[in-house]
């Protein structure tokens, strides 16, 4: 199955060479402003708090929507539509450009949530409680986290891949990870290594970096999404 999936992936890559260089041209330079906030972070020219605040700005409005429309190119892609052009890419991430924005900046408040609540346990700041209790419970916010992740993994292929409200999508994106577990965990490392290989393969392979990935896990979700079918049904009535 996955090396299937990615057989037909390096396929619809190839043969839309020309959409996938530039959407993942202007992923690219979407990132730069990102990577140089972090070069003026590591350089001390910027407070730990104001790195943090810019970068949550610029990932909510700049990085992940142009994120949102590269996978919308990739949909259309495994959809065999030959009418993709190489400037879709600048109209698809203006058609979920404020869905996405907004929904990103709700994702890093539930990030922050997780993130001091683990630290606050871990701290033992609560000596009402039992060392270990309060161990434990930093544990559950740090897999509470890692899960968060994982979910994602589906939501944003799904955000434009089904034209439903934001409550199902999650609603599905749960269900989709916990009935693929495994193979979650699969394709995660098959994600990881596509960009790894576009990383060291040089320029060349930069032209893949995203939308590699992204047409692989459209692929991959199109068709668990087949196989659990019946219980998303279930789940949405």
């Amino acid at each position: 199955m996955f090396f299937k999936l990615l057989n037909n992936s390096v396929v619809l890559a190839y043969k839309n060479f020309g959409a996938v260089a530039v959407s993942n041209i202007v992923w690219l330079l979407a990132v730069v402003p990102l990577a140089g906030l972090m070069w003026l972070y590591l350089n001390l020219y910027l407070s730990p708090g104001i790195w943090f605040i810019l970068s949550v700005i610029v990932f909510s409005v700049l990085v992940n929507p142009v994120t949102v429309g590269v996978m919308a190119v990739a949909d259309r892609l495994t959809k065999n539509d030959y009418s993709v052009r190489w400037r879709d890419i600048f109209e698809l991430t203006k058609k979920y450009y404020v869905r996405s924005a907004v929904m990103t900046f709700i994702v890093f408040l539930i990030y922050l949530i997780i993130f001091f609540n683990t630290v606050f346990y871990f701290s033992n700041t609560i000596k009402i409680f039992p060392r270990e209790l309060n161990i434990l419970l930093g544990v559950l916010w740090l897999w509470g986290g890692i899960f968060i992740m994982a979910v994602q993994m589906y939501f944003w292929p799904l955000f434009v891949m089904q034209n439903t409200s934001m409550l199902d999508l999650v609603r599905v994106s749960f269900l989709l990870l916990w009935a693929n577990l495994e193979k979650s965990f699969v394709v995660m490392l098959v994600l990881a290594l596509l960009i790894f290989l576009c990383v060291i393969t040089g320029i060349g392979g930069l032209v893949f970096l995203i939308t590699l990935p992204s047409i692989y896990l459209i692929l991959y979700i199109e068709q668990v999404t087949q196989i659990t079918a019946e219980k998303i049904k279930r789940v949405l009535k």
